[in-house]
């Protein structure tokens, strides 16, 4: 019982207990219910900002490898569309660094793959060690097909014996080799060329 109030005296009179008074030196406040709640809103938070930090860390990792030189889209081999751009034609498999290697670089089926005369663009590389590489720059989009010999004579054509048999190296785009008693044809060769820089590899046939 508090020491404001006095028990029953004696004849059974009860007295009324005087309000207690607060401590000494203490004062009266009213308590903000909304401030009750504020640690576990800031506690939330707290552990929400290290994860969207972690977000945006990523975010702009991404961003930032996929303008950077040597990822996996690379600036110079994206074109925009029907721009010029460069094709280079690796020429491998070549058993002597005797003579050239001549390109023809066909735009349809007419001549090819045999008559230079009707190719859109002809072209030579030096031989390399076992490779040799020619190069069509300014070339626009479209759909082409090439054929490649080792001229090792350098009488400019693809010497054959009397039953036509090519006794000089040969390849063609795709690599597709001939058919019986017929040699490859355009659509099989073919393919398709959107600009910007690219580059295939043919492998000789001897």
């Amino acid at each position: 019982m508090p020491a404001s109030c006095s028990r029953r005296s004696e004849g059974n009179e009860a007295r009324k207990c005087a309000p207690a008074k607060h401590a000494e030196g203490s004062t009266s406040r009213r308590i903000d219910p909304k401030s009750l709640s504020m640690p576990r809103v800031e506690s939330s938070i707290a552990q929400v900002r290290p994860l969207f930090r972690g977000v945006l860390s990523l975010a702009l990792a991404v961003l930032v490898l996929s303008f950077t030189p040597g990822s996996s889209v690379r600036a110079n081999s994206v074109a925009k569309v029907g721009e010029s751009g460069v094709l280079d034609v690796e020429i491998v498999g070549i058993r002597r660094d005797a003579g050239r290697v001549r390109c023809a670089l066909y735009r349809g089926g007419k001549g090819f793959p045999g008559q230079p005369r009707y190719a859109h663009r002809l072209g030579e590389g030096i031989i390399r060690g076992s490779a040799a590489l020619c190069r069509f720059p300014d070339l626009p989009p479209g759909d082409y097909a090439i054929v490649a010999i080792h001229d090792e004579d350098d009488d400019r054509r693809l010497a054959k014996n009397a039953l036509g048999i090519p006794r000089e190296g040969w390849g063609v785009s795709r690599n597709v080799g001939p058919r019986l008693f017929s040699p490859p044809r355009y659509q099989d060769a073919s393919f398709r060329f959107e600009g910007g820089v690219s580059r295939l590899r043919i492998q000789l046939r001897y």
